[in-house]
């Protein structure tokens, strides 16, 4: 059987609590964040707002001799704020990976994170079944019009594969804008206030990973660390046909 552990996590690396306490975000967040990722032991997660080449670079530190790591940079100044960990003690075989950007849209995001858009795509094989990860992170500001026509983007570039895709990251926005992909797992963004003090709707799902086919999968949950992100971890274990 082709079981695969698949996660996503927006990790938040640098939140103004990380001030507020008067701690920086390397001793504060970071160990939860690398602690939480190795417990677990994803075959693949999928992570966004990595805010910089220090934290990424950190990140990697911490995890390279576990996990094989699959950035790209926008500019040589301009980190994409993601990137997709591979574990290395796995039977993947890495075919490639590359980087799109969506078009910018209407809700005109500000300049230093114009890229948030950025998705990666990792090409992978198990056991000679061939699969893909997508990780991306859509835009979150204004109505849902701009993340539908990013969704339309993204259906667009993949409609054409008949291998598996699974879609994993921070939507800012139900499964919905992808009709005909299966929901794998859901999460809360959070469930009561957020960091800003601000009271959250506990149906307010935004973190997903999807898929193109109707796979099995089980074991599916989500685990909430807020001292680590303000997002869940969520993870569930697949089985490719």
């Amino acid at each position: 059987m082709r079981k695969l552990k698949i996660a996503t996590w927006n990790v938040r690396l640098m939140l103004p609590i990380d001030t507020f306490i008067g701690k920086s975000w390397l001793f504060s967040r970071l160990w939860k964040v690398v602690k939480r990722i190795k417990k677990e032991n994803p075959d693949i997660i999928c992570l966004q707002e990595i805010l910089g080449p220090i934290q990424l670079f950190s990140l990697w530190l911490l995890l390279h001799k576990q996990y094989e790591f699959n950035s790209h940079f926008c500019t040589l100044k301009i980190f994409n704020g993601k990137t997709t960990l591979v574990n290395k003690s796995t039977t993947l075989t890495l075919m490639g990976s590359n980087q799109y950007i969506l078009k910018n849209t209407n809700n005109k995001e500000p300049k230093f994170i114009v890229k948030r858009s950025a998705i990666e795509t990792v090409n992978l094989s198990k056991e000679y079944k061939l699969f893909q990860i997508v990780n991306t992170h859509l835009d979150h500001r204004g109505d849902d019009d701009a993340k539908y026509r990013q969704a339309e983007e993204l259906i667009e570039r993949y409609k054409n594969e008949e291998v598996p895709i699974f879609i994993c990251g921070d939507f800012n926005a139900g499964y919905k804008l992808f009709p005909n992909y299966c929901p794998m797992i859901k999460d809360v963004k959070t469930s009561k206030i957020d960091w800003w003090g601000k009271k959250e709707n506990p149906n307010n799902l935004i973190d997903w990973i999807i898929c193109n086919k109707n796979l099995e999968f089980n074991n599916s949950y989500t685990i909430e660390d807020r001292s680590a992100s303000d997002h869940f971890y969520l993870t569930t274990t697949v089985t490719l046909k």
